[in-house]
């Protein structure tokens, strides 16, 4: 976040015009950590990570042993290099560097005098320009939104400030719950504890299981605690209407609640569409998807991918392949003018259905326009638009919900925690050595209020921790994998994955193809380079060669049917062995596409010593 507006520029500006003090003595001790030698490089280097630095830091590889206060500025530093190395392999650990310096920031500015000391060592160190430059690249969105603040009050995103009601703090209180900060939530206020308590599971002594996913399961109250270090997330307490403020503070045994959001119906929403209560100032998306409905087959699902930049240029060879495949209701999220132009004059031929127009590009966008449709009533499929359709995918679906899993076999589906496919919330794309290593490049979630709730938790956790890929977060909320920090997570829905032998993802990383037969693929997904807002060159530093130099794109769309089965069939791979399927719950490896190993000179040179 500091990134994105100029905090740390703000703090190179003050660093030079505070000046620099005499070091810390602890910063010129090199008998543990070699501070001396670090010190120097942030002063006179061009590159903050090179071998030497990493070597230093590979012989000190618990975080915990480099935090001991005894080198203030050069700690921050070291704790800085971590977030950048950990937010592209190991998101927990990028987590627990991000909590060390919000709270180095946060008592930092406790007082004016603490605040140009902190800034005057930072300085010594040059760690605002360190900073600016280890960790600008990291955010994958830019906490920007599509929609307008009367869309997300429409759909419980955001409420009101007003019509706060109070409750005394008693020592019984078995329908509420005090969530404790790792850093005090007063810069955050109701609002951060309105989000925690929608991410809290419910419980009390009478339905221990209870959770935020079921109908009576909900918070319906948040309110920040006295002394601002908590929240409350409440239930069935009593209320009353808060005493006028003396100053600005309640009474110690006061708490401030405000009512919780909830996801609408889609009926509250198509009625307020109706009855002209949505403009296309106030409700842009909103009322551009609820126009779009009449569009539809009643009842069938959506199909959603966004567009943007050079993608534009495949439009109209996209359309005519899908009318083709005579697939109906796909609709075409454009996040710029040319891409909207180009939707636009396709859609008066007939094809795409419908162009919705969206104002931002990020990986939030992705779930923005699912979330649209979702909250309208509608199930929805997403797919990448670097995804070929080789079929209609309709019948396919269709025959999900009738008919017995077909992958991967029941036993093995019971051992890897995953659903039945006709009782599954959400369908998604897995790689082929695991039946339960989820992605989303393409996914279908069905429509209810639990699916609505489960999706608005996933972004606001996304929205708050910018450096997390959004691969990563999908999993995490679908029950894969290890909790990344303190913050509670929702129920996971059932989820059964996408046959990877029909929805297939080419052979570019580890892990990835298909060993069954082209003629039963419905969809490929061969990787653009557009990895969730990381660059081209990051993606391909870790990519396998099969395609490397090979325009998909123009092969797929432009080349004839022998070109295109020649280029696919380069991800065919040996029949994986169910029996040695990874279990993506327990990962060996870092589960990203990169494959590391003992002959690495940066990360464990310093270790054969």
């Amino acid at each position: 976040m500091a990134t994105t507006w100029p905090v740390f520029a703000l703090l190179l500006l003050l660093s030079r015009r505070v000046g620099s003090p005499t070091p810390e003595s602890g910063c010129l001790d090199a008998s543990g950590v070699n501070w001396p030698f670090l010190l120097q490089h942030a002063q006179t280097a061009d590159v903050i990570i090179d071998q030497e630095v990493m070597r230093e830091m590979a012989r000190h590889s618990q975080l915990a042993g480099w935090l001991d206060d005894t080198c203030k500025a050069g700690e921050e530093l070291v704790a800085t290099i971590k977030m950048h190395w950990c937010s592209q392999t190991e998101l927990a650990c990028a987590s627990t560097s991000m909590v060390w310096l919000n709270w180095k920031i946060w008592i930092s500015a406790q007082s004016g005098e603490d605040m140009a000391s902190w800034v005057s060592q930072g300085g010594h160190w040059n760690l605002p320009f360190w900073q600016i430059q280890l960790l600008s690249g990291l955010s994958r969105h830019r906490f920007a939104l599509g929609y307008t603040q009367w869309e997300m009050e429409s759909l419980g995103l955001a409420g009101s400030e007003q019509g706060h009601v109070c409750t005394d703090l008693k020592a019984d209180m078995p329908e509420a719950r005090i969530v404790p900060a790792m850093l005090p939530v007063r810069s955050y206020g109701l609002e951060r504890c309105r989000s925690w308590c929608t991410e809290l599971p419910f419980s009390n002594k009478k339905n221990s299981h209870a959770s935020l996913d079921e109908e009576d399961g909900r918070w319906l109250y948040a309110g920040v605690m006295p002394g601002e270090e908590s929240c409350m997330c409440a239930r069935h307490v009593p209320l009353r209407d808060c005493p006028q403020r003396s100053g600005d503070t309640h009474a110690e045994d006061t708490i401030v609640l405000t009512k919780m959001t909830d996801a609408p119906r889609p009926d509250t929403l198509l009625h307020a569409w109706l009855r002209g209560e949505w403009s296309e100032a106030s409700h842009p998306i909103l009322s551009g998807a609820a126009e779009s409905l009449h569009t539809f087959n009643f009842g069938a699902t959506v199909f959603v991918s966004m567009v943007f930049g050079h993608m534009a240029s495949f439009l109209p060879a996209f359309s005519v392949h899908l009318e083709d495949l005579s697939m109906k209701n796909v609709i075409l999220y454009v996040l710029d003018d040319n891409a909207h132009k180009v939707c636009r004059k396709l859609s008066r031929s007939g094809f795409p259905r419908y162009c919705l127009r969206g104002s931002r590009q990020g990986t939030l966008q992705k779930y923005e326009v699912v979330l649209t449709y979702l909250s309208l009533g509608k199930s929805v499929f997403w797919f990448d638009f670097d995804s070929f359709w080789l079929q209609n995918p309709e019948p396919y679906l269709a025959s999900l919900e009738v008919s017995e899993r077909t992958f991967p076999p029941d036993d093995i589906a019971k051992a890897f925690g995953l659903s039945p496919a006709a009782d599954a919330d959400i369908l998604a794309a897995v790689d082929a050595d695991s039946p339960n290593q989820v992605m989303n490049a393409f996914f279908w979630i069905r429509y209810s209020l639990s699916s609505v709730q489960w999706l608005v938790a996933l972004m606001n956790w996304m929205y708050r921790r910018p450096h997390a890929h959004d691969q990563v977060a999908f999993g995490l909320f679908l029950g894969v994998g290890p909790l990344v920090d303190q913050e509670p997570l929702p129920r996971p829905p059932k989820w059964a994955p996408l046959d990877p032998n029909v929805f297939a993802n080419a052979a570019r990383f580890a892990g990835l193809g298909y060993w069954g037969q082209y003629e039963d693929l419905i969809l490929f997904h061969f990787f653009d380079g557009w990895n969730s807002n990381q660059p081209g060159d990051f993606v391909e530093a870790f990519a396998t060669p099969v395609y490397q130099g090979i325009d998909m794109f123009e092969t797929l769309y432009f080349g004839n049917e022998s070109a295109r089965r020649s280029l696919v069939e380069l991800s065919r791979i040996d029949p994986v062995d169910p029996n040695s399927y990874k279990d993506a719950r327990h990962a060996d490896s870092l589960g990203q596409g990169v494959v590391t190993s003992r002959s690495d000179p940066i990360l464990f040179a310093a270790n054969s010593e």
